[in-house]
């Protein structure tokens, strides 16, 4: 699968120069937005084109984005440019923010592998 470099995936969000050298990677540290550095009340790991089915990783896209780190402004950022090109239908949900962990997005053609 062609690996998309975090310029393609990601355009107009800066990454931490820490988060992207050669320790981070050996340590498996995934690139945080810039935000992070100062703002540390909120983060969110984005892990594009993968569908987690009964906890393992099945990338579901011809591309491989890189999982990222993101603060909320940069999250919705990519999530509005994702979900305007995205021509399906979209469920969404206000989680309790006391129990809220994680979200999957699903699209329909993989509802049966993921049992839905």
């Amino acid at each position: 699968m062609p690996r998309v470099t975090l310029e393609q995936a990601y355009p107009g969000i800066a990454f931490r120069p820490r988060t992207r050298n050669w320790w981070a990677w050996l340590t498996r540290v995934p690139p945080e937005c810039v935000h992070l550095e100062t703002e540390q009340g909120w983060m969110a790991a984005l892990v594009p084109d993968t569908l987690y089915l009964r906890g393992k990783a099945a990338r579901r896209s011809l591309t491989q984005r890189p999982e990222v780190s993101l603060c909320r402004a940069c999250l919705v950022g990519v999530l509005e440019a994702e979900l305007a090109a995205y021509a399906g239908r979209v469920v969404a949900f206000e989680p309790d923010l006391d129990s809220f962990s994680q979200y999957f997005f699903v699209a329909g053609p993989d509802f049966d592998a993921a049992g839905l």
